[in-house]
C-alpha cells in the first residue's frame, strides 16, 4: 500500500503537468494535430506559430509580459530585489539551490495558470 500523502488536488495538478513538460507529454495543439485529433497545430493564444511547449510557456510575446509582470509583483510583495531573471532551462527545471524555493513555486504555480488558460481557450486578453 503506497503512503497517503495530504496534498490538494491542485498540487497534484500542478505536479502532474510539471511531470509532462518535463517529459515533454504536456499536450500541445502540435500533438493533436499529429493525432489528428485538431486541425491546426497554431497556438491557442496567437494563432501565429506552432503551438509548442516552449512557445506556450516563454516565446508568446505577452507569456513574456506575463513573466515580467510576475516578477515586478514579487519584487513588490517581498520588498527587495529578487533574482527572477528567467531562462527557459530554469523555466522548465525549476531553479536548483534552496534559496529559490518561492521563485519555483511562483514557476509552477504561473505555468499551471498559462496552461489552464490554454485549455480553456481564454485567448491572450487574460494577460492584460
Amino acid at each position: 500500500m503506497s503512503p497517503s500523502y495530504n496534498f490538494p488536488k491542485y498540487c497534484h495538478c500542478v505536479m502532474c503537468m510539471q511531470f509532462q513538460i518535463l517529459h515533454c507529454t504536456l499536450v500541445t495543439n502540435r500533438k493533436l494535430k499529429l493525432w489528428k485529433i485538431k486541425e491546426s497545430e497554431m497556438c491557442s493564444f496567437c494563432e501565429l506559430e506552432v503551438e509548442s511547449i516552449s512557445h506556450l510557456l516563454f516565446d508568446y510575446l505577452h507569456i513574456k509580459i506575463f513573466w515580467f509582470r510576475l516578477k515586478g509583483w514579487l519584487t513588490m510583495k517581498t520588498n527587495n530585489r529578487i533574482d527572477f531573471n528567467i531562462s527557459k532551462i530554469d523555466l522548465i527545471l525549476g531553479k536548483s539551490d534552496s534559496d529559490n524555493r518561492l521563485i519555483n513555486l511562483a514557476y509552477l504555480v504561473a505555468k499551471q495558470y498559462i496552461y489552464s488558460c490554454r485549455c480553456l481557450y481564454k485567448g491572450s486578453y487574460w494577460i492584460r
